[in-house]
């Protein structure tokens, strides 16, 4: 009875170490599954990325406002979405009105820094200009990065294509947000860190000027001056709107202040 105990107990061990060595060969065959197929994953992955990446974002608008109110902002972030129930500015609420702080008036003496602001908004990257106006001790050249006279003259003669804080990113090898898009994907306005000009938008803008406008105002808009500023930033929003309806051009700005 012992013996045949023994044996049924022997019996007994040699059924558990086969039980746990087949665990142990499907434990392996397991660990070597999920080995071999996540390299099949990731390429699949990697492949699949640019499709991925091409269908998330068809077409980017941006608004540029310099110098825009307090109470503006306000008003947008308080407005709710009736679509999706959120702000109107949704990263403004999260950032600043929820997480962060802000100041509803603050009086400052510093000089304005409207040229090394949009070199990091349009870029991304940290501010290689520092000033709104520098000075090159050792070349004696001013850099006037907000002047747009100088640059329209440059252009018309054939001496400048772009803007001098564009031209100071190019010389760094910094690129712009609207690089990301191919040349007759992309619509820009008249800004600082701007491509090229077009002569046509004045021209459109003159032609629009004169002829929307009555006579009697006409002769009241003399007298109390023209408004220069305004067939320019009348003009660069008709034709927003106007190639917004083309879903060819895929990067659209508009800059005011």
């Amino acid at each position: 009875m012992k013996i045949k105990q023994g044996k049924k107990r022997n019996r007994g061990i040699g059924k558990e170490e086969e039980t746990l060595r087949g665990q142990t060969r499907a434990e392996s065959f397991y660990r070597f599954s999920r080995l071999a197929i996540f390299p099949v994953i990731t390429f699949a992955l990697l492949a699949l990325l640019p499709a991925l990446a091409g269908a998330q974002t068809r077409r980017l608008v941006v608004l540029k406002v310099d110098g825009l109110p307090h109470d503006t902002v306000e008003r947008f972030v308080r407005e709710r979405n009736p679509r999706t129930g959120k702000s109107q500015l949704p990263w403004m609420e999260h950032v600043f009105y929820q997480r962060g702080s802000r100041l509803e008036n603050f009086y400052t003496r510093g000089i304005s820094l409207s040229g090394p602001s949009w070199a990091i908004l349009d870029t991304g990257q940290h501010a290689q200009i520092k000033g709104n106006v520098e000075f090159d001790r050792l070349t004696m050249h001013t850099y006037d990065y907000l002047n747009f006279i100088p640059y329209w003259i440059a252009y018309a003669g054939q001496v400048r294509v772009d803007m001098p804080g564009t031209e100071i990113m190019d010389e760094m090898g910094t690129p712009l947000l609207m690089d990301a898009y191919p040349y007759d994907e992309r619509y820009m306005s008249f800004q600082l860190y701007q491509r090229g000009a077009r002569w046509t938008t004045l021209e459109r803008g003159l032609k629009n000027r004169f002829t929307t406008r009555s006579p009697r105002e006409l002769v009241d808009e003399w007298t109390m001056g023209i408004d220069g500023r305004n067939i320019v930033l009348d003009q660069l929003e008709r034709e927003l709107l106007e190639k917004l309806n083309n879903p060819r051009i895929r990067y659209l700005d508009y800059y005011t202040t």
